[in-house]
């Protein structure tokens, strides 16, 4: 079975994209905690959105590899719905909600979202 090279370049530059986003959140928390945590690796929220990261990327070389065609369409899509989910769920908590801060580990801002789509972009355009 052969491998497809732009497999692999997709997957680098996801994977890279995750790996970036990941280690300037534990980084970030660090600096602000004073201290280091396993359970870091797996964070959901907080500044930037791995998952943004992770969805641009994959789109974004996919645009760069095959150009408009049905799979960077779907790849697109797929990727609106992710960031939008996001960006939902954080817009639509009211203000004034006992229950924010439980809510708020699962959440990111717009900023954060927008700072991971940049991460995953630069990085496929690098990579692929």
């Amino acid at each position: 079975m052969d491998i497809d090279p732009l497999a692999i370049h997709l997957f680098t530059a996801v994977m890279v994209a995750y790996l970036i986003a990941q280690t300037i959140k534990m980084g970030i928390w660090i600096y602000k905690e004073k201290r280091f945590s396993l359970s870091l690796i797996l964070r959901r929220a907080n500044m930037p959105s791995a998952h943004s990261a992770t969805v641009a990327a994959l789109t974004t070389g996919l645009i760069q590899a095959q150009g408009i065609s049905v799979l960077s369409v779907t790849a697109f899509v797929f990727s609106i719905i992710v960031i939008r989910d996001a960006l939902d769920v954080n817009l639509g908590i009211p203000k004034n909600s006992k229950k924010i801060s439980d809510v708020r580990g699962y959440i990111h801002t717009p900023l954060e979202v927008c700072i991971g789509c940049l991460i995953g972009i630069v990085t496929a355009c690098i990579l692929v």
